[in-house]
């Protein structure tokens, strides 16, 4: 009987796994949608507009949350397990310490900030009002998440998107139609609403159900947590965000325009990964809580395996991929996948090394790992670019995601904790994928042959082992512990 119960227990998990990842493409699916709308309605310099906004309101909110929607954050679900709302709602008033002196100073210094960031007074204090609200969304969202309470995620997650975007194109569309000429203005007045509408909401039912608006405790960890995890992001953001910036400056605008919608496509299994890692979190917390560490290289090792032929699918059906989202125009820059798609996969190396840290509470080792990184690419961009143009922005992409995994995990093997993972395993799809990036580029226009046929025997490998990996996924899913 209880067998059974287990069973259907877990299929319950994995359809939630489903909805969730099914909630994630949606909203993605919803902003690439759309894009043809805005594009031909707004002009270069208008996309341009809500472009700058967006860049500034990703990186000016990575401060003022204060690093509680990162790790930390889950950590925090682990160690304070039986006060989780409490901890959410006295988090949350936390956020507000930086956020809202921001938007209050954004009406007195309102064409100070403007000069700064480029961007009109009201949108300013549009994007001041929404970093007060937006830590409420995103730590509800964590909380649900690693209590597995997937389907509230999901209506939440595609009512925003969806509803948000489809008022933002009708907006646009009429305001266009009268002649209205502040359209970046209502592009992001129109998807805001919602977005802050929802948050609202959520303040009031963080606050109903973790009665705690302070508690020197939880500050005190999640400021010892989160700072660190601050300079993470922000040198994860100019990772990610350095090398358009320098191919603009060495190269010229279009060639970021083709970099970054290639790179676009390139990072479209980070949807599945954040899947992956979502359900790994908890139960790697859970699993080292209890010190069954041989549980999580079980679960672990399918799920890695998985993702690097998710990766190798996509550089093997680059040219197909780049045809069908981009055009012809993007052809030529095709080979700029592989070397991206294989940092990516590096990435989701550095996912689980930091997990380990994050446990550990080492979040320091985080935030030196990605400085490091951060400065390489740089340092890579500076010099390869004037020499080889943009590809050789791609090859730096791959050599500081390789950086930013090789730190993480020396820095978990100074703690005892790196022999948790299969290291061996790792160490062994790293170098498949790196070399995996060279040999396929060469197929690209001479023999695609070679790329069907491995790709025909790609698909009979996921499909022999199929329920090893749809078994890992449901104990990573699973709320069992033993």
């Amino acid at each position: 009987m209880n067998k059974k119960l287990n069973i259907k227990k877990l299929s319950i998990e994995v359809r939630a796994s489903l909805v969730f990842l099914f909630a994630s493409v949606c909203s993605q699916g919803m902003s690439i949608i759309s894009m043809p709308v805005f594009t031909r309605l707004l002009s270069t310099e208008q996309m341009g507009t809500i472009t700058t906004y967006n860049t500034w309101f990703n990186f000016i909110g990575m401060i003022t949350t204060l690093g509680l929607t990162s790790g930390s954050f889950n950590i925090a679900m682990m160690r304070f397990g039986d006060k989780r709302a409490q901890y959410t709602s006295s988090a949350l008033t936390l956020s507000f310490i930086p956020s809202v002196p921001l938007f209050v100073l954004s009406f007195p210094f309102g064409n100070f900030f403007s000069s700064i960031l480029g961007l009109s007074v009201p949108l300013v204090r549009c994007m001041c009002f929404m970093l007060v609200l937006n830590p409420a969304l995103n730590l509800w969202l964590m909380k649900e998440r690693y209590e597995y309470k997937y389907i509230a995620v999901f209506f939440v997650t595609v009512f925003n998107a969806v509803v948000g975007t489809l008022l933002a194109v009708v907006s646009v569309i009429i305001a266009n139609g009268y002649r209205i000429s502040d359209l970046p203005e209502i592009r992001l007045y129109s998807s805001s609403f919602i977005t802050a509408v929802l948050a609202s909401v959520i303040v009031v039912i963080i606050y109903l159900s973790g009665k705690t608006l302070f508690n020197a405790q939880y500050w005190s960890f999640a400021i010892k947590n989160g700072l660190p995890l601050i300079v993470h992001s922000v040198a994860k953001y100019i990772l990610d965000a350095s090398d358009k910036i320098l191919i603009g400056y060495f190269i010229g605008s279009a060639a970021v325009g083709v970099y970054g919608v290639l790179y676009s496509l390139s990072s479209i299994s980070l949807v599945f990964w954040s899947a992956i890692n979502s359900a790994l979190i908890p139960y790697i917390f859970e699993k080292l809580k209890l010190g069954m560490w041989h549980k999580i290289r079980a679960v672990a090792s399918p799920l890695i395996i998985a993702y690097a032929v998710l990766c190798l699918f996509l550089m093997l059906l680059a040219p197909e991929i780049t045809n069908v989202m981009a055009g012809s125009a993007y052809t030529e820059a095709v080979y700029l996948i592989p070397p991206i798609s294989s940092g990516i996969f590096f990435t989701s190396l550095y996912n689980l090394y930091s997990n380990l840290l994050l446990y550990k509470e080492k979040t320091i080792y985080v935030m030196l790992a990605t400085i490091s990184a951060a400065v390489f690419n740089i340092i890579a961009n500076i010099i390869l670019l004037p020499l080889f143009g943009y590809i050789a922005a791609a090859y730096s992409t791959l050599a500081s995601c390789c950086l930013l995994a090789l730190m993480q995990y020396l820095f978990t093997t100074k703690l005892g904790i790196s022999k948790v993972l299969d290291n061996r395993l790792n160490l062994g799809l790293s170098v498949t994928l790196i070399v995996s990036s060279i040999i396929i580029n060469i197929t690209y226009k001479n023999i695609p042959i070679i790329r069907y046929s491995i790709i025909l025997i790609l698909i009979i490998g996921v499909f022999i082992n199929k329920k090893r990996i749809i078994g890992a996924f449901q104990i990573a899913k699973s709320k069992e512990v033993g």
